[in-house]
């Protein structure tokens, strides 16, 4: 077998096994607290630290509420991450679940609904593939169906452009003449030229002759 072709297939198993392993972890999340979501997942692992980001999904939580764990595994970091305080860290299988906001209360293995710590206020859970620094996945999308709904939000009342007064009317409009009625006017104008001409000079010969005439008789 060819080493690119063989490579490719060892590349396509790994991926494979880790997709397992991945939804076999994810088969058994469920919501860390009771209260419902706030606000979503919103990352991208292509720019990780792009402003705004959110690696998890927040949980409206009371001060004090318990908070339990949302995959059977063993806790492998408490303590305190900045501008989070207090948080810790559980590997369920293939996959390291985030507790931020949470004074951890135990330490060592735990059971999925395990109660772990204690809330310092909304309770952010993060879910994210032990093997990728950067590879963060949606924890709502591995609760499923158990997570708890809150109330969508409202989403922003567009904004308008305010709006120009209007000009006041004049009070004596303007009469427009079509432009077929400008058209009909020069013809009439040109045919009427040379008729006009011819008559006038009718009208100074007719004269002339009745001077003569008068003349002629005195």
């Amino acid at each position: 077998m060819p080493r690119p072709l063989a490579a490719a297939i060892i590349a396509l198993v790994a991926s494979a096994a880790a997709l397992l392993s991945t939804a076999a972890a994810a088969a058994s999340w469920r919501a860390p607290v009771h209260g419902p979501v706030l606000r979503g997942f919103a990352y991208s692992a292509s720019a990780p630290f792009t402003r705004g980001a959110r690696r998890g999904a927040d949980f409206a939580a009371r001060r004090g509420e318990h908070v339990v764990a949302p995959c059977g595994g063993r806790i492998t970091f408490a303590g305190r991450v900045p501008r989070f305080g207090p948080a810790l860290s559980i590997r369920c299988g293939a996959l390291v679940a985030t507790l931020l906001r949470v004074r951890a209360m135990r330490r060592g293995d735990v059971a999925r609904g395990a109660i772990v710590g204690r809330a310092t206020g909304d309770v952010r859970l993060g879910a994210r593939r032990a093997a990728d620094r950067f590879g963060y996945v949606d924890p709502l999308a591995l609760i499923g169906a158990g997570r708890p709904v809150g109330p969508a939000p409202l989403a922003p009342a567009p904004v308008r452009a305010p709006q120009r007064p209007r000009p006041a009317a004049a009070h004596h409009a303007a009469v427009r003449v079509p432009w077929t009625a400008w058209v009909g006017l020069g013809l009439l104008g040109s045919l009427l030229g040379p008729w006009a001409v011819s008559t006038s000079r009718r009208r100074s010969t007719t004269s002339m002759l009745r001077r003569i005439l008068a003349m002629r008789t005195r």
